[in-house]
């Protein structure tokens, strides 16, 4: 039996960003099952459009993505959102927080994570979440979304 996370989520809304379809649908469907509301993106520039349109709870991000990765997104986050917003990186590379040296607090879990560890990861990243009500405004020079490629 998958364990629940212990807190109303039938009002958050949390952005997986990950270039695997087969973890980004995984990880959809783990949330969905929570009472969560899902929203995917492909790369750091989708999830940098989403972000600038769409008021999230919280991400889930993977780190090496084509089109964008990770930390920087997590950089422009946290550049443009300081601490506000809790982020989780999943990702396979053990020197990960070597990379987001200066991007604030980042709970990283290592692939292949448990379902346990992602869901208790959430739950915290959750009690933290602010109430956004308002869209991240993740612009970049002349009001293009944010360059985030690495």
């Amino acid at each position: 039996m998958m364990p629940a996370i212990h807190m109303p989520t039938s009002t958050c809304h949390i952005l997986v960003v990950d270039d695997d379809p087969l973890i980004a649908i995984g990880l959809r469907l783990l949330f969905e099952s929570q009472g969560m509301q899902v929203s995917t993106a492909r790369n750091g520039r989708e999830a940098a459009d989403q972000l600038s349109a769409t008021p999230f709870a919280a991400v889930l991000t993977d780190l090496d993505m084509p089109g964008g990765c990770g930390a920087a997104l997590i950089g422009e986050i946290r550049r443009i959102d300081g601490e506000r917003l809790p982020i989780i990186l999943l990702t396979g590379d053990h020197q990960a927080a070597d990379r987001l040296d200066g991007t604030g607090n980042v709970q990283i879990l290592h692939k292949p994570a448990a379902v346990e560890q992602i869901l208790a990861a959430m739950e915290q990243a959750l009690q933290k979440a602010p109430d956004l009500r308002h869209p991240i405004a993740l612009t970049g020079i002349q009001g293009e979304t944010a360059a985030v490629d690495c």
